[in-house]
């Protein structure tokens, strides 16, 4: 009689002692993917796995605003590219932040994850596994949520800290030395600036939408947005224009002082200030005097935040010509393959007239390579042409 077959038996799953800890990256998911015997083991296996997936419904389930903002980014690019980066500019990614963070208090959100609610007359202790366990899972939530958060906003101390370092508080804790009016050398209080520039050389991570608002040239988007918006914006880059002015002159002029070297550190890491486009537009906001409503100011802005936001119609494009133009072009004396405008509108001139009406020089040419030729007799320096179209 057949008889089934203990799986288990068959196909032992791995001793938990071999698995000390969990894969996290390639090399040791793909050791430990090894112990199986096949994919449909590995499958199995996981599925099986209940806090994966409630892990994995908690990532699905916390990125939900950001994969939405992505999405709607698509669409909006495709839309209104000059507005799109107006409000991006705006601050207009905000909107996600407060959503991400929010979703700790959802009863939605609690309820997917799962999260259980407790009605009971009983009260629940904290000793409990179930409770654990849930509340574990709270905890990775929330710093997953403040992370995603985190990673598309910036501390508001960091904007205060930066004007503060870059002028605008600087000049009341900066003592002059009245004694050497030729030189006007700053001499701060070194405790005081160290302790204002010490939350900015704490601060390693470089965020990725904050600089749409804070950081030029993209700051200035907002002059295509709202009054309120661009009159923020360029006050805040008349404010930097000032604070950078102070920053490098105390560099210069005290480069050996502890609150030189750390105001070097940090002017070498904001950098966007010695860029040249950087350059060029703060000359050009400074001949406007800050206005928003400046020609050569709006033009600049729209040449650079009025196309689309990718390569595609502009370096990959031209890349790809090139490359075409090159491949056609290395077949010795051959003509190429495409012929060009100019000669499709000459063909029907040129079979009116013969060959023989114009007067051609040729010169022997050696060495040939691709696109370029040495010629053997040099050119002459004048040549006669019997026609116009010559």
């Amino acid at each position: 009689d057949q008889t089934d077959g203990d799986m288990e038996v068959d196909n032992p799953q791995p001793e938990d002692e071999e698995d000390v800890e969990e894969p996290t990256t390639r090399k040791e998911f793909q050791a430990w993917r090894s112990k199986f015997r096949n994919n449909v083991h590995v499958s199995a296996t996981l599925y099986q796995d209940r806090r994966l997936q409630s892990r994995i419904r908690m990532l699905a389930l916390c990125s939900k605003p950001v994969s939405q903002e992505y999405f709607n980014t698509l669409e909006k690019q495709q839309a209104a590219q000059l507005e799109w980066a107006a409000n991006r500019s705006s601050g207009s990614w905000f909107v996600t932040v407060h959503k991400t963070l929010n979703l700790i208090h959802s009863a939605s959100f609690l309820q997917e994850l799962p999260v259980s609610s407790w009605n009971g007359s009983r009260s629940v202790g904290a000793d409990e596994a179930w409770v654990q366990q849930e509340s574990a899972l709270l905890n990775e939530a929330w710093r997953l949520l403040v992370e995603l958060a985190s990673a598309r906003t910036v501390p508001f101390h960091f904007c205060f800290t930066c004007l503060s370092v870059y002028g605008i508080d600087i000049r009341s804790s900066v003592a002059v030395d009245d004694s050497d009016h030729a030189s006007n050398v700053y001499t701060p209080p070194a405790a005081n600036i160290s302790a204002r520039l010490r939350p900015m050389l704490l601060l390693h991570r470089i965020w990725s939408q904050a600089m749409f608002s804070y950081v030029p040239p993209h700051m200035l988007a907002s002059v295509f947005g709202k009054p309120a918006d661009r009159n923020w914006s360029l006050d805040l880059f008349r404010n930097l224009d000032k604070g950078l002015r102070v920053a490098v002159r105390l560099v210069k002029d005290s480069p050996d002082s502890t609150v030189g070297a750390e105001v070097r550190a940090l002017l070498k890491d904001v950098w966007w200030h010695e860029t040249p486009l950087c350059l060029e537009l703060i000359q050009i906001a400074r001949d406007s005097g800050f206005t928003a409503t400046d020609r050569e100011l709006r033009t600049a802005c729209f040449g650079m935040f009025g196309g689309p936001s990718n390569t595609k119609y502009t370096a990959e494009d031209v890349f790809a010509h090139l490359t075409d133009i090159t491949s056609r072009s290395q077949k010795g004396c051959m003509r190429m393959a495409k012929p060009s405008l100019q000669q499709s509108k000459l063909q029907a001139f040129l079979g009116q007239n013969p060959a023989s009406d114009y007067m051609e020089y040729k010169a022997d040419r050696s060495d040939r390579s691709g696109l370029y030729f040495g010629a053997s007799v040099p050119p002459p320096d004048k040549l006669e042409l019997s026609s116009l179209l010559q």
